[in-house]
């Protein structure tokens, strides 16, 4: 069974700020705090979790960080931040106006381009809440071999 004292020993551990738990749309997710500004959201299995679990996910988000010399050159208005099935786009004033929709939809372009020209394979959606446009990376070995080689 998950405690507080099991996460807290594992946030120690792995040197984080914080490990929690909340329930979203009936489903436990784990929140790891990295430090107080970055956090990473996980849908919790059905069996515990462990240290090996919680760096197995780290590692993951890690790993798609490679994509981040893709987009240096390119002129995005909002953050990007990586995530276990690959990376999301804040969303966050790109809804209202209709400029800030036409910097959002140049921003995607673009970013959608750099992704097929290198043949990644991956799918959009919106977070639940819109706040984010999520890119969901393709885990073929095609795909994994290609952000690997981007170091």
């Amino acid at each position: 069974m998950i405690t507080e004292e099991n996460l807290n020993k594992i946030a120690e551990d792995l040197n984080l700020y914080k490990l929690f738990i909340e329930i979203e749309n009936h489903e436990p997710i784990l929140y790891i705090c990295l430090n107080v500004g970055t956090i990473r959201t996980f849908k919790l299995p059905k069996k515990d979790i462990n240290k090996s679990w919680v760096e197995n996910k780290l590692n993951i988000i890690n790993g798609y960080k490679n994509l981040s010399s893709l987009f240096n050159g390119l002129n995005l208005d909002y953050p990007i931040y990586y995530t276990t099935f690959g990376f999301s786009y804040s969303v966050i004033g790109g809804r209202f106006s209709q400029k800030q929709k036409d910097i959002f939809n140049k921003n995607i372009e673009q970013i959608k381009n750099k992704l097929n020209d290198l043949n990644i394979n991956f799918k959009n959606e919106f977070s639940s809440a819109s706040w984010v446009y999520r890119f969901i990376i393709s885990k073929t070995k095609d795909n994994l071999k290609i952000i690997e080689g981007l170091k």
